[in-house]
């Protein structure tokens, strides 16, 4: 995860913060496996331009 946020970072200069939604809100029954961040990635990179 530190990886990927640094050179996010690097490239595009402006600061990522990685956050778990799941662990955040509280939403129980969460998926071990966390999938789908390539959305959210997506929508960030989209509201930049």
């Amino acid at each position: 995860k530190e990886e990927l946020r640094t050179s996010i970072e690097a490239v595009t200069a402006v600061p990522v913060m990685v956050s778990d939604p799941w662990k955040e809100w509280g939403i129980v029954g969460a998926p071990e496996e966390r999938a789908g961040w390539e959305a959210a990635i997506g929508l960030a990179v989209r509201s930049l331009t």
